[in-house]
């Protein structure tokens, strides 16, 4: 979960238990009232593009905040198996729409900057 809220609303990545022990695969993102519990989009966003070799690295959360209009969190975007990592993904608080992505891919040199992805990726 969020340390902070926006508008009364805060964020949170769930997913499944990896087979070894300890190991988190949180894939998908989404925003829950702090007063009622109700959940803030139909459907969570996910953290893993179509194609992927992996999920987001184990944070543990720490890499996600919500501030304003806006929820960041860890991504996995398309990443191949040997890639690490952690790539961020922004989605607006309100509507669930995925604004932009740091998502790597392959091609890139180490010297620039991250191909930065626009959304909608829902």
């Amino acid at each position: 979960m969020s340390h902070s809220t926006s508008g009364g609303m805060g964020a949170f990545t769930y997913g499944v238990w990896a087979t070894n022990q300890g190991i988190e695969r949180c894939e998908h993102l989404q925003t829950v009232s702090v007063t009622s519990g109700r959940l803030g989009w139909d459907r969570p966003v996910s953290l893993v593009s179509g194609g992927s070799a992996g999920f987001p690295d184990r944070v543990g959360g720490s890499s996600m905040s919500i501030s304003g209009n806006a929820v960041t969190a860890p991504f996995a975007g398309s990443r191949a198996s040997g890639h690490r990592g952690t790539d961020l993904l922004s989605a607006d608080v309100r509507t669930g729409q995925v604004r932009w992505s740091t998502q790597v891919f392959p091609d890139d040199f180490p010297d620039e900057e991250p191909t930065v992805q626009y959304g909608p990726w829902i």
